[in-house]
């Protein structure tokens, strides 16, 4: 099973240099077989963090009781990664779109794109035999390809199943609301923007962090830093950059 959520944006036209916000777009899939355990361990470590860190989550982000990645420190995003890491099965993999150089072609539909980079993601993943049987994508219900919420099922057992990838494809659209797995997809979506995003920042570089970090930026080595950890600890399975380039 797999969640799936997205970070920055699909560019209409080509970004200018100075504005890294709009350079890149990821499709962040997040893997799980146990999905109750995920949420067992996410309801755990956000109940912990919001004892540990209270007059942060109450100055600082906007719904204590669901709070976005962006919200998070890079030093509670390496807790709860850790924490997901140590007592869950979770896998990630994702795509990155550089909007910079990507061919126009893909900026004149979002939803389009996205379900294309969707299906390249898992045409080149090796899926295990009950993903192959039953593949189940739960996707974020704000994303982009709601377009058409039967699109991406009907193109994926198009390109999927009738090649023989996998039998049968299920694509669900939840609110994160009640979907850990997708608030899951959603914090590693914005480490891996934000670790992007602010790559080439100087420390601090206020003008250029989000409105929230104004009083405390981000240092884009912590977010680095905290991405190594993760890839270092072998759950990073696939990633994939539009165009092709070094992670």
């Amino acid at each position: 099973m797999f969640y799936l959520d997205e970070s920055g944006t699909i560019s209409k036209n080509k970004p200018h240099a100075s504005n890294m916000r709009d350079v890149y777009f990821i499709i962040c899939f997040v893997h799980t077989h146990d999905p109750e355990q995920l949420k067992k361990v996410y309801r755990r470590t956000m109940k912990k963090l919001r004892r540990t860190f209270a007059d942060y989550f109450a100055t600082h982000v906007r719904n204590p009781r669901e709070p976005k990645g962006s919200e998070l420190t890079p030093i509670m995003k390496h807790y709860f990664i850790s924490e997901l890491i140590q007592k869950t099965d979770i896998t990630v993999s994702y795509v990155v779109i550089d909007n910079r150089h990507v061919k126009d072609v893909f900026r004149e539909n979002d939803a389009r794109t996205f379900n294309f980079f969707v299906k390249y993601l898992l045409q080149l993943k090796e899926l295990d035999a009950r993903d192959q049987e039953h593949l189940h994508l739960n996707i974020d219900n704000r994303n982009v390809s709601l377009m058409n919420m039967h699109q991406l099922e009907e193109y994926l057992a198009t390109e999927l199943v009738l090649t023989e990838k996998v039998r049968h494809v299920q694509v669900e659209y939840l609110d994160s609301r009640d979907s850990y797995g997708v608030r899951t997809a959603d914090l590693f979506a914005n480490l891996l923007y934000q670790r992007l995003r602010y790559r080439r920042n100087q420390f601090p570089d206020y003008h250029l962090q989000d409105r929230i970090r104004k009083k405390s930026p981000i240092h884009p080595d912590s977010l680095e830093w905290v991405f190594q950890q993760f890839k270092a600890s072998g759950r990073l399975q696939n990633y994939f950059y539009i165009p092709r380039q070094k992670n």
